[in-house]
């Protein structure tokens, strides 16, 4: 009877591979899903979340501006009510990428009561409590 001496191991938790950077380019934060923040001329902002691609939900405003189609956008309703507040160049910033649905909306929510924003559905509620750690800029 011929004996091998072979020894068994189990994947180690912490591999090099992990710690590498992937060779793949990371898709720009535009085309991800996230909460975003578009600057009005009055000085207020909109707060958004989409799980879609941020240019396509952009244009989605802009044809809901050129359609005056109010009620189904918020800035949209902002921009055609108050005089100086124009949507010709949105000038969007990504505040966060989130996959996550849930956590976009907490996301979303929690930039709204921090922010000076244009009147708008606040998204998920949140409690009292949590508010006084929001500090308004």
């Amino acid at each position: 009877m011929l004996k091998l001496y072979v020894k068994v191991f189990h994947s180690a938790p912490y591999k090099l591979s992990r710690t590498l950077q992937t060779h793949k380019d990371k898709p720009p934060a535009q085309s991800q899903p996230g909460v975003y923040r578009i600057p009005c001329e009055c000085g207020k902002v909109y707060i958004g979340e989409t799980g879609r691609d941020l240019r396509t939900r952009l244009k989605e405003h802009q044809g809901r501006a050129r359609r005056g189609e109010q009620e189904k956008s918020s800035i949209v309703m902002h921009s055609q009510s108050t005089t100086p507040c124009t949507l010709g160049q949105i000038r969007t910033t990504v505040i966060a990428t989130v996959p996550s649905w849930h956590s976009r909306r907490t996301r979303e929510a929690t930039k709204i009561h921090k922010h000076n924003t244009v009147h708008q559905d606040i998204g998920f509620v949140i409690s009292d409590i949590w508010l006084s750690m929001f500090n308004r800029t």
